[in-house]
């Protein structure tokens, strides 16, 4: 079964978002670590890609692409919608 991309992204958007609303100190480290381990992955990615191309379909870039956004975009609002303030922060 293949996944369109919209639904992965339909698919993370729902994962993140729970995340948040379970615990906003767990999403907002898991907001800043899991889209920097995607980035690094896909630039080592295109790197070699780049000095030896293989038949690794532009799809996989894509969602590696989006992967590293939507953490990213669903923090925000999530920051947003909270206020801009974070339960976790409260004690500083």
């Amino acid at each position: 079964m293949k996944l369109s991309i919209v639904e992965i992204v339909l698919m993370q958007i729902i994962g993140y978002a729970l995340l948040w609303l379970w615990d906003d100190y767990v999403a907002s480290y898991l907001t800043i670590v899991v889209p920097v381990l995607i980035l690094v992955i896909l630039l080592i990615s295109l790197i070699v890609e780049w000095i030896e191309p293989s038949r690794i379909p532009r799809r996989y870039f894509v969602i590696m692409g989006i992967s590293v956004l939507v953490p990213i975009v669903t923090g925000a609002v999530f920051y947003l919608i909270n206020g801009g303030q974070l339960e976790w922060l409260e004690g500083f």
